[in-house]
């Protein structure tokens, strides 16, 4: 081996500076041309990379996530045996659960009857804590018979961990302790003890209950400015229920023209009528279809809630609190993407107190937000009966950088407040269908100057209460996502206040 000479040397290999010499050689195989160059940043379909899968893996980036992915499994791994977390390996194969979407295999032995793979193993671990082990985790593969989505396949792996004899503030302190020193092996520094916000905070402020904070565009409440407007669509949102405000929140120049992905993005069909693309401030004239409905005091109390200046975009929509929140926060991805806002460095945070009710418009009937056995907030418990939507519980996300990458929650251990709680869902026997609620909104959307990368990992979760197991998954598991991705939203529960809001 001897070292190249300056005319020779390649930089872009780690090894571009020596060279081997060789005695002789021996051909152990042939093959014919490969089909991709192995090598990083090639421009080959995905269905090529995947039909030749075994050469794709030996590209320097793709044995880079192999090792990424083993290296911090180890890390969680160490991190919960250190806190003295069992880990226990539960059957893969169990008995179908009542509307659940399985993945079944038929059983040879017995014909006619069927095993069903694991959605999670959450009966079984459950059992493990009546059982006795306070402190349980697994690394476990589940499989779930559902539709594709970005972040998740039919078949993948997660982290399940359950506590026995704890509160909510004692699963998250373990949890964070854990994070951070499975991060800290990875190079990534996570400060500890992470915020925490408020399920309506981040819709009201960032459209998503998975919030990236790195950049501005936040959401602002309008909906006392145009409580009188004459332009109707606002009025009739904003005057629906009862008027709120928030103040206005940072906002960047937009370029000489405004990209065609921000001006005309793929909403799905029952959003699109529901977003306004308006107020184009250049120099001292705003274009927009709908400013000709607003008076001077309304335009006077929009600039300085909204804080805009000559070159801002600002985005409206009108509808239920919660509808017009993700709208809006499917918008901010989307702007940020287009107008290639930098997002610098790691976002960390809690998302906690997600509703305990919505109201389900199909049955005209109160449904679990997440599930029937979730605990609720104790100062709560007095309004199941006399406000359900107004009740919260005890469920918390862990977001990093825009993605939900692990969520739980604590399980009702009390036999009659569990029952109470099903006889106020009136449960039928079929999961019920989720749809809007009533309470209505006008929300806008202005522009802004940050924003992120994706680096995340899937986790769950299921933390119980005292004195027996209870468990919720990390990933808020039956929820659907927010239009974030462009996916149909869900709409569950609109909250107790209507207005008109504003992002910039």
């Amino acid at each position: 081996m001897r070292a190249r000479g300056e005319e020779t040397t390649n930089t872009k290999l780690a090894t571009g500076e020596i060279e081997v010499l060789t005695d002789h050689a021996e051909v152990l195989n042939t093959s014919v041309t490969p089909p991709f160059q192995i090598e990083d940043g090639i421009e080959t379909s995905e269905d090529t990379r995947l039909r030749y899968r075994y050469l794709d893996l030996r590209r320097p980036e793709m044995m880079a996530n192999l090792k990424l992915r083993s290296d911090f499994t180890f890390a969680i791994r160490e991190a919960l045996h250190n806190r003295e977390f069992m880990e226990v390996e539960t059957p893969p194969c169990s008995s179908p659960r009542p509307s659940a979407r399985d993945f079944i295999v038929p059983s040879r032995i017995q014909p006619g009857n069927f095993y069903a793979l694991p959605q999670s193993p959450q009966l079984l671990k459950q059992l493990l804590m009546v059982g006795g082990v306070e402190r349980y985790y697994q690394v476990a593969k589940c499989f779930r018979d559902e539709d594709l989505r970005a972040d998740r396949q039919p078949e993948f792996t997660q982290v399940d961990i359950e506590m026995s004899f704890v509160d909510q503030n004692d699963v998250m302190s373990a949890l964070e302790e854990v994070l951070s020193d499975a991060f800290g092996r990875m190079g990534v520094e996570m400060p500890t003890p992470l915020r925490r916000m408020d399920y309506w905070e981040a819709m009201d402020t960032y459209g998503s209950d998975k919030p990236d904070t790195r950049y501005g565009m936040h959401l602002v409440d309008l909906t006392d400015i145009f409580a009188n407007s004459k332009f109707k669509v606002f009025a009739t949102a904003a005057n629906e229920e009862a008027l709120s405000s928030r103040p206005s929140t940072p906002r960047a120049p937009v370029p000489g023209h405004v990209p065609r992905s921000i001006s005309s993005p793929a909403w799905p069909p029952r959003l699109a009528p529901r977003a306004w693309l308006d107020s184009l401030p250049r120099g001292r004239s705003i274009n927009s279809p709908i400013v000709k409905f607003f008076s001077d005091e309304e335009m006077a109390a929009l600039r300085e809630r909204m804080n805009v200046e000559p070159g801002d975009l600002v985005m409206f929509a009108a509808g239920p609190r919660l509808l017009s929140d993700e709208i809006l926060g499917g918008m901010r991805p989307h702007m940020a993407n287009a107008l290639e806002i930098k997002r610098e460095g790691h976002d960390f945070l809690w998302v906690v107190n997600f509703p305990l009710f919505h109201w389900d418009e199909d049955r005209k009937a109160y449904a679990a937000e997440h599930q029937p056995f979730t605990l609720p907030i104790e100062t709560d418990i007095a309004k199941i009966e006399a406000d359900p939507l107004a009740a919260g519980s005890c469920t918390y996300d862990f977001v990093m950088d825009g993605f939900e990458a692990g969520g739980g929650g604590m399980r009702i251990h009390n036999a009659e407040m569990q029952m109470s709680m099903l006889k106020l869902l009136a449960l039928p026997r079929s999961a019920p269908s989720r749809s809007s609620a009533s309470s209505w909104r006008l929300s806008s959307l202005v522009r802004p100057r940050w924003a992120a990368s994706p680096w995340a990992w899937t986790a769950y979760a299921c933390c119980s209460p005292v004195p027996i197991p209870s468990a919720t998954s990390w990933r808020s598991p039956r929820r659907p996502a927010a239009p974030t991705s462009c996916r149909a939203p869900r709409v569950p529960l609109a909250a107790p206040s209507s207005r008109t809001s504003a992002c910039a």
